[in-house]
């Protein structure tokens, strides 16, 4: 693995993008876009719409009207990109929303027996699908995977009592499953170990410690790598007698913000859905919106402006670069082995992702299998990159790397106008 080195001002990181990005750099600058990072939607009653919510609070937009589902929206996640969000809301079937067209379509799969429904799900980084079932008698629990065959092969069993919530660590690429039998770790080769025995939903990793977020009773919690559960400070005191609080999202997209905030949303069961915002470190809730007692879902999860696909070979990745609101700006995708923190601090952001030598070596263009790292987003804001590493031996299976997407933009705070999320990749 290569190791740190010594990190360089960050004006010096900046001028040797710069230097890369010089034929694009000289055009004029526009203004920055709102950060756009988190999609909020919440559906009425009945299917009659979906609705997308500012993350800085302001009116809902009507955005869609999906078909008559057999059941709330429980899950949406964008899909190779921003431009089509995969749903969850029934149980015999998963939808892919065009956002571009409106469009709602059924993937073309078959649930195995004994399945009624998905009760959570992810995108592999081989851009497959990766779910967690909920079980019927006769059905098998585990956390399976959709082949481009159209086959569902199983990763592994899980001690999970049927359902359970999917994640990834981002500091090692594994899965992470949790709910009624408690919290598990599982590796690329199906192999599971214990976190913890809590029967908790985990709800969003927090990048800046790699903690996990959960809801007990009224409190927000964290519980660490080693399965150690603390009080993250905040207290959601509900507004309605009946408020229970049932999901929480890390941001950190604003650059306004003096740090990560949390947001949560509670359920006012017959009186709607509510949606805040609170200081990561346990300050004040603040209300964007209640939902009328029609909502039955607030669902979100954060956008994918970097998304990785097999692109043939094993260990050969094409990398769907998808900035929504920056088209026609230079973009960089950083890649580095020493993981996510501390990162790199610039104004009031933070670049998730350690500057190594790798990351040194790949803004020179001294790297061999990468290509089109660096270069201008489409008029649609899209760009596709590629990471070949499929000549590396068996002595590299199971090594991460990350990956964090930057647009430039000389009128921008520090030449940076957007910053992606970061992204882990295993090779395997």
């Amino acid at each position: 693995m290569i190791g740190t080195v010594a990190k360089r001002p960050f004006e010096q990181l900046i001028a040797v993008m710069a230097l890369a990005m010089l034929p694009w750099l000289s055009s004029t600058g526009r203004a920055q876009q709102p950060p756009g990072y988190l999609m909020w939607v919440i559906q009425n009653q009945g299917g009659s719409g979906i609705f997308y919510a500012p993350p800085q609070g302001g009116a809902m937009v009507h955005v869609a009207t999906p078909p008559a589902f057999d059941g709330p929206i429980s899950q949406l996640l964008p899909f190779m990109g921003n431009r089509q969000m995969l749903v969850n809301a029934t149980t015999q079937a998963l939808y892919l929303w065009s956002i571009e067209t409106g469009s709602f379509n059924p993937l073309p799969v078959t649930f195995p027996p004994g399945w009624n429904g998905i009760a959570s799900f992810r995108i592999g980084q081989e851009g497959e699908l990766v779910v967690v079932p909920e079980i019927w008698s006769g059905g098998v629990d585990g956390i399976y995977r959709l082949l481009q065959t159209g086959a569902w092969t199983r990763l592994a069993a899980t001690p999970i009592n049927t359902g359970g919530r999917l994640g990834v660590d981002i500091d090692t690429g594994n899965y992470v499953v949790s709910g009624s039998g408690g919290v598990w770790r599982v590796d690329w080769l199906g192999n599971v170990t214990r976190m913890s025995m809590s029967n908790v939903q985990l709800l969003d990793q927090d990048v800046e410690d790699g903690a996990f977020l959960y809801w007990n009773g009224y409190n927000l919690n964290r519980m660490d790598r080693l399965g150690v559960e603390s009080w993250t400070g905040l207290t959601w005191i509900p507004t309605y007698p009946s408020d229970v609080p049932h999901l929480a999202i890390v941001d950190e997209s604003n650059p306004a913000s003096p740090g990560e905030y949390v947001l949560v949303s509670r359920r006012a069961r017959s009186l709607g859905l509510e949606l805040a915002r609170a200081n990561r470190i346990g300050g004040a809730v603040t209300s964007l919106l209640l939902a009328g007692g029609g909502c039955t879902s607030i669902v979100m999860d954060r956008s994918r402006n970097l998304s990785t696909v097999r692109a043939g070979l094993q260990n050969q990745w094409d990398i769907l670069v998808d900035f929504p609101l920056d088209n026609g700006y230079p973009y960089v995708c950083l890649i580095g082995l020493s993981g996510v923190r501390p990162g790199l601090q610039i104004d009031q952001r933070r670049i998730r992702l350690n500057m190594d030598a790798l990351t040194q070596a790949a803004l020179a263009g001294g790297v061999p299998g990468l290509s089109n790292t660096m270069g201008v987003l489409d008029s649609r804001g899209l760009a596709r990159a590629r990471i070949d590493v499929s000549s590396l031996g068996p002595g590299a299976r199971g090594i991460p790397f990350w990956l964090v997407g930057i647009v430039l933009d000389p009128a921008a705070p520090n030449g940076i106008r957007r910053i992606s999320p970061p992204v882990v990749v295993q090779i395997r």
